[in-house]
């Protein structure tokens, strides 16, 4: 059950559609793409807004579908999962990804943002709908070892462990080409980080002239606009191509030499993931999910995403050593077949949805 249709979305509908293999499985979702998964059943409800259009996305739901049929039922979104899981179901999960963030600013970690009224009250709102989740809940599942931790310490109770995985169909061996650009996939935010990353191409310049970032991805307007004008500043506008996000991923994967991914208390990473699973050495940060996927000097680099200077030294490594990048593509495409693929994340869960 999803509201939105991006990274983790997808994995999970990779798992929905292994699950399917040996079971019966429906989604039902606000979010769905069906040229990516033409054979789930899916039952699709379309509304405007963001919380309050959740619930009422709960409650069409449980009117129009007889949940009572079903013997496991998968939450992945809280607000309208709450209204669904009081449906009677031989087992409930709540599959969480990540807590709201604004809502959980301070046990994420994360760095300090003001928020409007409007945003501190729908935070309280959300925490009170979690709570009267967790009361229907026999079960919790989430990322990594870092998301479990603040799961323990936001709602008390010891979730499952169960890394995603990917499609190593969808993201194949790609040859590596030693094109000095480095690129990052994902939205245009504060929590990305990707200030901090241009300031450290502005420094990776300095020994390689010619090396170059690509951005696939978006934002908010004043989120793009804020790091053109960075890229301006430091006087990178030839070194840094910002393209629209695309479902349509590898074209990017395949001209990076290497994939660049420090962003803030990320819950995963999915995108050093598939940067991995193409032989594609990766600089992430050493917090959240990624120390869980990445191991530090052998698939890429760990990082403080707060030090500009240890992300440039890290960029200026990989280019300045073709062959240290290769081999560091190979042991991630190796550790990503032995324990990051959709099969073995499936395995795990199918496993938590029989106990």
């Amino acid at each position: 059950m999803f509201n939105v249709l991006g990274g983790a979305e997808i994995a999970a509908y990779d798992i929905a559609q292994e699950l399917s293999k040996k079971h019966e499985v429906e989604c039902l979702t606000h979010a769905y793409d069906a040229r990516l998964f033409p054979s789930l059943k899916m039952h699709v409800v379309k509304t405007k807004g963001k919380l309050l259009s959740n619930m009422r996305r709960g409650l069409e739901f449980k009117k129009n579908f007889p949940l009572g049929d079903y013997d496991v039922l998968l939450i992945h979104t809280p607000a309208p999962g709450f209204l669904i899981s009081r449906v009677e179901t031989s087992k409930t999960v709540w599959y969480i990804p990540e807590p709201v963030r604004y809502a959980y600013m301070k046990q994420m970690g994360d760095p300090y943002q003001p928020l409007p009224p409007s945003s501190i009250m729908r935070g309280w709102l959300i925490r009170q709908l979690d709570r009267l989740l967790l009361r229907h809940v026999d079960s919790l599942v989430c990322y990594s070892r870092y998301m479990a931790d603040v799961i323990r310490r936001t709602f008390k109770k010891q979730p499952h462990v169960v890394p995603l995985g990917i499609n190593l169909q969808r993201f194949p061996r790609l040859p590596l080409k030693q094109t000095l650009n480095f690129a990052y996939l994902g939205r245009i935010a504060l929590l990305k980080n990707l200030h901090g990353v241009v300031k450290a191409l502005s420094l990776c310049v300095k020994r390689f002239p010619n090396a170059t970032l690509t951005i696939r991805g978006s934002g908010s307007k004043n989120d793009e606009n804020g790091l053109r004008a960075l890229v301006s500043a430091l006087g990178l506008r030839e070194n840094v191509i910002m393209e629209a996000a695309s479902r349509e991923v590898l074209s990017t994967y395949s001209d990076a030499q290497a994939i660049v991914y420090v962003t803030f208390n990320e819950p995963f990473g999915l995108v050093p993931v598939e940067g991995m699973a193409t032989c594609r050495p990766v600089i992430v940060s050493n917090q959240g999910g990624m120390v869980d996927t990445v191991i530090d000097g052998e698939t890429g680099f760990l990082v403080d995403p707060f030090d500009t200077k240890i992300i440039a030294d890290r960029m200026v490594t990989l280019l300045e050593d073709f062959n240290r990048c290769r081999e560091m593509g190979l042991s991630g495409r190796r550790r990503v077949e032995e324990n990051f693929t959709i099969q073995k994340t499936t395995g795990q869960l199918e496993a938590i949805l029989k106990g």
